[in-house]
């Protein structure tokens, strides 16, 4: 199983993550995560969520 995160970062506070769903497949989890337009999170095993052994998913852009 595949969990949808979000991570939320504050201005003077750090950032935290947000668990949104669970899926069945990645192929599910990424394309709801295509449809909710969320840039800043990712796919990944729930175990690894759980268990916080996980590294958010960054972009930038220039």
């Amino acid at each position: 199983m595949y969990a949808l995160v979000m991570v939320i970062c504050y201005l003077n506070n750090g950032c935290e993550q947000l668990y949104l769903d669970g899926f069945d497949t990645e192929d599910q989890c990424l394309y709801e995560m295509r449809v909710q337009r969320i840039r800043d999170g990712g796919c990944l095993p729930i175990d690894d969520i759980f268990d916080d052994f996980w590294i958010p998913a960054r972009s930038y852009y220039e």
